[in-house]
């Protein structure tokens, strides 16, 4: 069952219901107060007739049947007057009458009783006159008010029975309408393929629940495409660095294959192929981290880092290995309390971070001089690693942190291109910002900015 069609019977079930509801009200009270209304007309004539008959002396049972026929009475209307022997003392017909001792008893028990005798309304109550009970019985048939209830309840159920249908007719228009946006987004959204990612659906008055729903598939729609193109550029790249290396080590074992070579030249061979291999390694873990980082961030540990110490840690590890980095460090602004250079984050990844930053401004400075500025600001950790390098282009500052690219200034420098993309990856984990200024042929600046872990409290 689709949308429209449950929305179509809920919709109709509901304004059944609330018309049923009316129309069996209307019935219902209508009904009621006719029954009322009659009986207290009835009641009216029985006292009427029996203050003229009891209390009045200049009118006897003669006069008083002469009263009863030329008045407007009710339709078939019967007054009858039993004295406490419960011998019939008056009567409005000529009829014979026969006793209803029951309901007699019945009146003299509950001083007044209301009942229906077939289609006749009959009610029965006391009448004390000088010290005497007397039960009057009193009947008609209400002719005129049982026609109006009559036609009442046809029209009610005529109108009941053409509400349905309107309601139902109505209710699958309505159904349509509102479900006309969902049913256009469905067919624009079975148009997009793989091949048409940058296809986009209609995003509507941007304002009611479907038009935010054609929005979020937008937007889904977005990084899907980014994530596509990403994908596609990361292999396509990829294949291209991993396959160099390979023709390299081929063509090296090919040409040695050719004749006998010298031992030293089979020592440079293998250098060449170490060489070779190295970078393959490089290359290999620098993809393997990056697509732990981007695809699995549950998998690293979570624990308190004080972040100066991490870094200088970081610096001295740099300047053993390699002798030509070097790093200042400068503290422009510490906390008074030290527990706010702590921060919540997985060691590792940052030391990782932290180390392609340095290993690139010194890698792209003439200097190979890296200076990093510490600040502590509230709830938040600047840091600025600063060289006078060789700069970025404008046009390739926004690009750089995509896997594998390089700027065009840095095509006779070894690299692949993976180092930022990483290190973004890992501040972004940390609910960091990562920002980079720069100009060529001055230096580069990149500012990292970390919460504290008090900022999490």
């Amino acid at each position: 069952m689709n949308i429209r069609l449950k929305l179509s019977i809920q919709f109709s079930l509901i304004v059944i219901s609330i018309l049923l509801v009316f129309t069996t009200s209307i019935y219902y009270f209508s009904s009621s107060y006719r029954k009322n209304d009659y009986y207290n007309r009835i009641k009216d004539r029985a006292y009427t007739t029996a203050r003229l008959l009891l209390d009045v002396q200049e009118v006897d049972k003669s006069l008083l049947k002469i009263i009863d026929k030329n008045t407007q009475a009710l339709y078939q209307e019967k007054i009858l007057f039993y004295d406490q022997n419960n011998e019939l003392v008056y009567s409005t017909t000529d009829d014979s009458v026969k006793i209803n001792l029951p309901l007699i008893n019945e009146i003299r028990a509950a001083q007044t009783v209301e009942t229906n005798d077939s289609l006749r309304e009959v009610l029965g109550f006391l009448y004390k006159y000088n010290n005497q009970e007397y039960v009057v019985i009193a009947s008609a048939y209400d002719i005129y008010g049982l026609a109006k209830i009559k036609n009442l309840k046809f029209i009610l159920i005529v109108g009941f029975l053409i509400s349905i249908i309107i309601t139902i007719i109505a209710g699958l228009i309505f159904s349509g309408r509102a479900l006309k946006p969902m049913s256009k987004v469905i067919n624009q959204v079975k148009k997009i393929t793989i091949t048409n990612l940058n296809s986009r659906v209609d995003e509507g008055n941007c304002k009611d629940e479907i038009a935010q729903l054609a929005i979020t598939f937008n937007q889904m729609l977005q990084r899907l495409e980014e994530a596509f193109i990403l994908q596609r550029d990361f292999v396509s790249n990829a294949a291209h660095e991993l396959r160099t290396p390979f023709t390299v080590m081929l063509a090296e074992v090919e040409y040695n294959l050719l004749q006998e070579r010298t031992k030293a030249q089979y020592v440079n061979t293998l250098t060449n192929l170490a060489i070779e291999i190295r970078k393959i390694s490089k290359l290999s873990n620098g993809l393997l981290d990056l697509a732990r980082i981007s695809y699995d961030n549950s998998a690293f540990e979570i624990n308190t880092i004080r972040i100066d110490e991490l870094l200088l840690e970081i610096c001295n590890d740099i300047s053993d290995i390699k002798k030509e980095h070097h790093t200042n460090i400068t503290f422009k602004s510490l906390p008074e309390d030290d527990n706010d250079l702590n921060i919540l984050g997985n060691a590792q990844l940052l030391s990782i971070a932290f180390k392609n930053i340095i290993e690139n401004a010194s890698k792209f400075s003439n200097y190979n001089v890296v200076d990093i500025d510490f600040y502590s600001l509230g709830k938040n950790i600047l840091i600025q690693f600063k060289d006078k390098g060789i700069g970025i282009s404008p046009d390739d500052i926004h690009k750089i942190f995509q896997p594998f690219y390089r700027g065009k200034n840095t095509q006779f420098i070894a690299g692949y291109g993976l180092g930022l993309a990483l290190t973004l990856k890992i501040i972004q984990l940390h609910n960091g910002t990562i920002d980079i200024t720069s100009e060529l042929g001055v230096g580069t600046t990149v500012t990292v900015t970390l919460p504290n872990k008090a900022s999490f409290i």
